[in-house]
C-alpha cells in the first residue's frame, strides 16, 4: 500500500488527505492511486472558537464526498470486511504510521499485504513482508518498477539466507548477492574482513579462525580493500569476458555460416557434383580451422586477451560426411575460463611466500574432514612477504555447458572465483 507524503494543497494539516468526522477523531485518508492507499487515524483537539468550528465544518463537508468515494474504492479493492478491519485498526491507533519501504514519493505500510495485481509469488511475498516489517532496515527505491525488480530478483536468495538482508542495502549486500547468484566462494577468503594477519594465518596455519582455508601450492593469500572494490572489479571482469565472447563470435560466425550455406545448397541428387561439393565443404572447414589456429583460440594461455578461447572439434571438422548443423558443432566452449585483468587503481592487498622459500614449506596440512586427499603446504611467518598494493584481479567463469552458440548469456555463467592477484594480465589455463 502507498501513501503520498506531499500535500497536494500545500496544507501541512491535511497533507492532501480527506477528513471524516467521528466524534473527536478525524479519519485521515491519504491517496496515491484509487486502488492503493494508506489509512490512519489522527486525534484532534476540541474546537474552542466558533470560527474555527465553522472552518473545520466546511472542510469536512467539502471532503465528505471524496472520503465516501475513497471508502467505496477501498471496499472494491479489499472487500468490505478487510476495509472495516483496517478502519477500526486505524481509529484505535493514535500513533503515526512508521513506513518501512520508500518508493519514490510513496511509502509502503506494513498493515496491508501486496496487491494481487502485482503478481508476487509466495516466495516474493515473504521478502516484501520482511521489507515492510518493523525492526528491519529501511528500503528505498526510485520507483515501483525498481522495487518489483528487486523483489523478484532477490526473493530466492532471501529464502536461502535471510540474515544477508539484516544490515540493509549496501556494497557488502550486493557483493554477497552476486556470490549467491553466481555460486561464488571468494568473499569468505578474499573479502575486506581479511586482515594482513588473517592472510598470514592462511599461509602458516591453513585456517581462518576455525575454518579450514589453506592458501595452496602457489603460496599467496589476498583480499579486497573494500566490498566496493569487489563490485567494481567483478563488473569489469564480466564486461571483459562478454566483449571477448562477442569478438570471437564476430570472427567465427561468417566462416561457420559460409560452411552452412554451402551444405544447405548441396543437391544430393547431383552425383557428378558430389566430389566438388565435398571439396568445397572441406575448404570452408579448413578456413574455420585456420582462423582458430591463427588466433590461438584453442590454446587458452596463448589466446589474445580480447578474444574468448574456444576448442576446435577435429572429429567434426575432419568428417568425411559433412552435413547441415555441423557448423556450430565444430567449436566448443572450454569448461572453464580463467583470466587476470588489470584495473585503474589498487583494489587489494596480500601476503606471499618469498620466491626462494616457495619450495621449502615447513609442514603440510589436510582437511580434517577427510582421512585421505591433498596435503596443502604451510610456511613460517618469517618466510612471508607483503605483496603491496594489488591492482589486478583473477576471475573464473564456468559455462553451463560446452556447446558453442551465437547467443550465449554470459551474465548467467557461474563465477566461482574472483580475487586480487598481481599475476600477468591475460588468460590462464
Amino acid at each position: 500500500m502507498e501513501r503520498s507524503t506531499a500535500c497536494k494543497n500545500n496544507c501541512p494539516t491535511c497533507a492532501g488527505g480527506a477528513f471524516l468526522r467521528r466524534s473527536n477523531m478525524l479519519l485521515f485518508i491519504n491517496i496515491k492511486e484509487s486502488d492503493e492507499m494508506i489509512v490512519r487515524s489522527q486525534a484532534t483537539p476540541k474546537m474552542q472558537a466558533s470560527k474555527v468550528e465553522s472552518a473545520q465544518a466546511k472542510r469536512v463537508s467539502s471532503a465528505s464526498s471524496y472520503a465516501h468515494h475513497t471508502l467505496l474504492q477501498m471496499q472494491k479493492a479489499y472487500g468490505n470486511r478487510a476495509t472495516a478491519q483496517l478502519l477500526q485498526t486505524r481509529m484505535q491507533n493514535t500513533k503515526p504510521i512508521q513506513a518501512k519501504l520508500q518508493v519514490g514519493d510513496e511509502e509502503y505500510d506494513p498493515d496491508i499485504a501486496p496487491l494481487s495485481k502485482w503478481g508476487f509469488t509466495a516466495e516474493e511475498k515473504l521478502l516484501y513482508q520482511y521489507m515492510i516489517d518493523a525492526g528491519t532496515s529501511d528500503f528505498t527505491f526510485a520507483d515501483r518498477g525498481e522495487m518489483f525488480t528487486f523483489v523478484r530478483r532477490l526473493a530466492p536468495i532471501f529464502a536461502k539466507d535471510k540474515a544477508l538482508f539484516d544490515n540493509g542495502i549496501n556494497s557488502e549486500f550486493w557483493a554477497k548477492v552476486i556470490e549467491h547468484e553466481k555460486d561464488g566462494h571468494s568473499l569468505a577468503r578474499h573479502g575486506p574482513q581479511m586482515t594482513e594477519q588473517k592472510l598470514k594465518d592462511r599461509l602458516t596455519t591453513g585456517y581462518i579462525g576455525s575454518d579450514f582455508a589453506p592458501a595452496g601450492d602457489e603460496g599467496y593469500a589476498t583480499s579486497f580493500e573494500s566490498y566496493g572494490d569487489y563490485l567494481v572489479t567483478q563488473a569489469a571482469a564480466q564486461s571483459h569476458i562478454n566483449t571477448a565472447y562477442q569478438n570471437t563470435v564476430s570472427l567465427l560466425k561468417p566462416l561457420i555460416d559460409d560452411y552452412e550455406d554451402k551444405i544447405k545448397n548441396f543437391d544430393v541428387t547431383d552425383r557428378k557434383g558430389t566430389f566438388k561439393f565435398l571439396d568445397e565443404a572441406k575448404k570452408k572447414r579448413q578456413a574455420l580451422s585456420r582462423a582458430i589456429k591463427d588466433n590461438n583460440l584453442n590454446n587458452p594461455v596463448a589466446t589474445a586477451s580480447h578474444l574468448l578461447p574456444v576448442a576446435m572439434i577435429a572429429s567434426v571438422i575432419g568428417s568425411s560426411t559433412p552435413k547441415v548443423g555441423d557448423g556450430l558443432l565444430m567449436v566448443n566452449f572450454f569448461d572453464r575460463y580463467k583470466f587476470v585483468l588489470s584495473h585503474a587503481q589498487a583494489v587489494g592487498k596480500g601476503q606471499r611466500v618469498q620466491p626462494a622459500e616457495i619450495s621449502n614449506p615447513q609442514s603440510t596440512i589436510r582437511n580434517p574432514k577427510y582421512t585421505t586427499g591433498k596435503q596443502s603446504p604451510l610456511w613460517n611467518e618469517s618466510q612471508l612477504q607483503s605483496m603491496g598494493a594489488i591492482q589486478n584481479t583473477c576471475t573464473t567463469f564456468n559455462p553451463p555447458n560446452v556447446s558453442f552458440s551465437y547467443t550465449a548469456q554470459l551474465e548467467q555463467w557461474k563465477m566461482p572465483q574472483h580475487f586480487p592477484d598481481n599475476g600477468a594480465v591475460g588468460w590462464r589455463g
